[in-house]
């Protein structure tokens, strides 16, 4: 059940390409995927981008960021 909540997560974030690895590197619960940090997810070898996208997905700020005006 909560391999599913994860995936579903992941899904409704467009980030499901992400579940392989994620998994098989023992993340396989929602709840384990909300404690990483930046750090953790390069560390798993995730690119930069997706790494933006999961902190965006889990409320976080985002190194880097900018405001670009036009695109909120």
């Amino acid at each position: 059940m909560s391999h599913q909540k994860l995936h579903d997560w992941l899904s409704d974030h467009g980030l499901e390409a992400l579940e392989p690895t994620l998994t098989s590197n023992g993340i396989d619960r929602l709840e384990d995927i909300l404690s990483l940090e930046h750090d953790d997810f390069e560390g798993l070898g995730i690119p930069s981008g997706y790494i933006n996208k999961l902190l965006e997905a889990m409320g976080r700020s985002v190194q880097g960021s900018t405001n670009v005006d036009g695109l909120e």
